[in-house]
């Protein structure tokens, strides 16, 4: 057996593919993230393998600001404006859609779970608010 190319391996490439989450799929640790998104969301599901309890979801093809390559962000289809789903719709209608829109990710942590927010949403929900209240 011959070896053609020794490569040293690359720290920091490797580190951005671990902290990025399994494979393609962008799940983010708490930081801020410059996202980009390629395309519209396409609706699933997910289905816990322990429980069998399906949780409606988004999916979206992302780049990020701290690592190379594209991702699937899947999202749960919350019930509130300030749910990550509710921001995503919040960005999509204020911009005729998600395709080509980047974003800015705060990722927090929180006391049982992560807390994200996308500052453009946070905008155009507060621009939103604002306009209703002048209307009453």
């Amino acid at each position: 057996m011959e070896i053609s190319e020794k490569r040293k391996m690359d720290y920091e490439k490797e580190m951005n593919k671990l902290k990025s989450g399994s494979g393609d799929t962008f799940k983010p640790d708490a930081g801020v993230y410059k996202v980009t998104i390629l395309g519209e969301p396409e609706e699933c599901e997910f289905k816990d393998s322990k429980t069998g309890e399906v949780t409606p979801q988004i999916k979206l093809l992302v780049e990020h600001s701290l690592a190379k390559g594209q991702f699937n962000w899947f999202v749960g289809k919350g019930l509130t404006m300030m749910s990550t789903f509710g921001q995503l719709v919040a960005v999509g209608k204020a911009r005729g859609g998600l395709s080509g829109q980047v974003i800015t990710l705060v990722v927090k942590e929180g006391k049982d779970r992560k807390e994200y927010t996308i500052v453009e949403a946070a905008e155009i929900i507060k621009a939103a608010k604002m306009v209703e209240e002048k209307v009453e």
